[in-house]
């Protein structure tokens, strides 16, 4: 895959009749879409604009968690932008005429996926689709190269850590763009300026694993993206295998991890914790609060911890964060994290598109409130371009400086 880390906002991009919300199902998370084709500015085209955005409409005015939607207006706004959006001649322009409506709610979590990007997207999660093998971090205006599978399209190619994408096939790299559908040249640049011209193809790759890996120092480096079910097994098993010899100290690397399942969260800290210990509370709005907390855990280990984060680290990888730096745990090092924090549902749409919701408000165990705030850092590092082009870890060393002291 191609994973661009997100900002405020998910924006991770993998090179990625029906009315009214009683009648739309959630979204499965595990099953290929299967986007519905009708012709561009035909009346098909039309009706299933309508169908998809009156669904929409009505799912958010139903399930929202800021009942009030803020202030606005929401049902007179959206009835506003109907006929326009409706009138659009494509799948493009259609989602994109969506997501204005749906921008109005000022909540990143909101939004609309349309069906062709939607399958690209669950292709490359199933590891159905085709993907690249390397993340892009932005730094200024270009992106670079920050982490590469081995058993990639990009490793076998040659692409190395710390390089800057220029071209693909001559025009200037886009993120917003699909670079998976084709073989395509690609034009990059080291810390040298050193030009290299690389053709890549993507293929169907299983998915990455958690790494879970002992340090020659002791130090045993946990790195995953996602809280779900098979991420938390894999991690747990590998925390097992271990912990048979006890490591000098754990640090946990959230800085790619956008979030997942509340629950899961819980389960990955309570190998850290004791259980019954609140990190969360869930506020729905419509209904009572729920307090999360941590269980009983397969393996637990008591040493010192660290937690790194960045700007990418969103949702879930937040609340772990905040309760590790809120029960004095160990150090949080890195970058402050996105401030996005409130959970949201997928709800497939007419035309196999999916439709996010923000559902759900969390604070932390001692009642903070992260979106749009985010949790700083114990120990702030920030890496240069400097540290990026030479695939130096600055916050990585500085953790492991923090969790050596006497």
């Amino acid at each position: 895959m191609i994973s661009f880390p997100r900002a405020t906002t998910p924006a991770v991009l993998l090179i990625v009749v029906l009315c009214g919300c009683q009648s739309l199902p959630y979204a499965d998370d595990r099953a290929i879409p299967s986007p519905v084709v009708v012709a561009d500015g035909s009346t098909e085209r039309t009706a299933l604009n309508t169908a998809v955005y009156d669904a929409a409409v009505a799912l958010v005015t139903r399930r929202f968690y800021r009942r009030d939607f803020g202030g606005l207006d929401w049902p007179s706004q959206a009835a506003g932008l109907r006929e326009t959006a409706i009138a659009r001649p494509d799948e493009t322009e259609f989602y994109r005429a969506l997501n204005t409506t749906l921008a109005l709610l000022d909540d990143p979590h909101t939004n609309a996926l349309a069906p062709t990007a939607h399958l690209r997207r669950q292709q490359a999660r199933l590891a159905e689709g085709p993907q690249l093998g390397l993340t892009l971090t932005r730094s200024g205006e270009r992106f670079i190269v920050t982490r590469i599978r081995p058993d990639g399209p990009a490793a076998e190619a040659g692409v190395r850590l710390g390089w800057r994408v220029e071209t693909v096939d001559g025009a200037a790299f886009e993120p917003g763009r699909a670079h998976l559908e084709a073989p395509g040249v690609w034009r990059f640049t080291d810390a040298d300026d050193a030009v290299h011209e690389l053709a890549l193809a993507a293929r169907p790759m299983p998915r990455a694993a958690p790494l879970v890996h002992r340090r020659p120092d002791g130090v045993l480096l946990v790195q995953f993206d996602e809280f779900d079910r098979v991420t938390r097994e894999a991690v747990l098993d590998r925390l097992k295998a271990e912990l048979v010899d006890t490591p000098s100290a754990v640090i946990i690397d959230l800085r790619y991890n956008g979030g997942g399942l509340d629950s899961e969260v819980g389960r990955l800290l309570s190998p850290f914790f004791d259980a019954g210990l609140t990190y969360g509370v869930a506020e729905f709005g419509w209904l009572p609060d729920r307090r999360l907390r941590t269980r009983a855990a397969p393996v637990h280990f008591e040493g010192p911890i660290s937690v790194l984060t960045s700007r990418q680290s969103a949702s879930g990888a937040e609340l772990f964060a905040a309760f590790v730096q809120e029960q004095r745990r160990g150090p949080v090092v890195g970058g402050a994290t996105a401030g996005a924090v409130v959970g949201s549902r997928l709800f497939a749409l007419p035309d196999g598109g999916r439709l996010s919701v923000g559902v759900v408000a969390f604070r932390t165990g001692s009642g903070t409130v992260l979106e749009r705030v985010g949790v700083t850092p114990d120990v702030p590092v920030e890496p240069s371009d400097a540290d990026l082009r030479s695939g130096r870890d600055p916050v990585l060393e500085r953790a492991v400086e923090v969790l050596q002291r006497p």
